[in-house]
């Protein structure tokens, strides 16, 4: 399964804690598009980007 976190700002321990795993990708609330979000079978989303991503794309 592929896994997508998302976090609220760029988190380079996270990053280097999950680069090698595989089926993992880290991305940022501010990168988030809908390409990563379709093809991840998981979202794991941090309250803070959660925040992040109402507050950027919210209309």
């Amino acid at each position: 399964q592929k896994i997508l976190m998302i976090t609220a700002e760029k988190n380079e321990v996270l990053y280097r804690s999950v680069r090698n795993v595989t089926n993992i990708k880290l991305i940022s609330a501010t990168n988030l598009n809908t390409y990563d979000i379709v093809l991840a079978d998981r979202l794991i989303v941090t309250a803070a980007a959660l925040e992040k991503i109402q507050e950027v794309y919210s209309v």
